[in-house]
């Protein structure tokens, strides 16, 4: 169906092409999983002008490729790695310093995109994190909005919970097969230090 120019105007989070993989937050910032080569130059025609990675290890290749992509499109790339299997977690400040940056971003005229390897765990807390306090320190929005508690909640499930992006299992690890039980190791360390990350997050918001 074609959008006209004016339409667009009129709702500003009306897009034409994005893929389907990528969910609109708001007018400022879009979220899914890493882009391909192709999809910078996409989300450049939707208005994305700054991406944000927050990987921390990929595919060999895949960051340098996004790299180039971003250079070419004129979108400024922001690498911004985190590892929950590594301990290293984003901070308050962190969070806080990328949300405002996503505001101000947005006041004059840009989008954002965030993404990690499938736009799930580390992706799923930014983007939480964001529709909480849309640029503010996490302090002034608990003091400022007396529905704070439900403001929280009503975010966790539509970016977290009714996406079921923690509910990840662990398994048996032991196996006769060596390359079965390798994945089953792995998935447990990941139950469990996306876990540790959920419950911070949830520390945080408490505090």
């Amino acid at each position: 169906m074609y959008i006209s120019r004016r339409e667009k105007q009129i709702n500003p989070t009306t897009f034409c092409a994005l893929p389907k993989k990528y969910e609109i937050v708001d007018d400022y910032l879009i979220r899914g999983p890493h882009p391909c080569f192709c999809d910078v130059f996409t989300l450049k025609k939707e208005g994305v002008n700054q991406i944000y990675d927050f990987r921390h290890k990929s595919i060999k290749g895949f960051k340098w490729v996004e790299r180039l992509a971003c250079k070419l499109a004129n979108v400024e790339y922001k690498r911004k790695p985190y590892s929950f299997l590594l301990d290293r977690f984003p901070s308050q400040k962190d969070y806080e310093a990328i949300a405002q940056e996503v505001v101000e971003n947005g006041k004059n005229g840009g989008k954002s995109l965030f993404h990690c390897n499938s736009g799930t765990h580390r992706t799923a807390l930014m983007t939480t994190f964001y529709d909480i306090t849309k640029g503010q320190s996490l302090e002034k929005c608990k003091k400022e909005n007396p529905s704070f508690h439900e403001t929280v909640n009503k975010a966790i499930h539509k970016h977290i919970t009714s996406k079921a992006y923690f509910s990840r299992n662990r398994v048996i690890a032991n196996s006769l097969n060596p390359i079965t039980q390798a994945k089953n190791v792995f998935n447990n360390k990941v139950v469990v230090a996306t876990k540790r990350a959920y419950e911070l997050f949830l520390e945080m918001m408490k505090k």
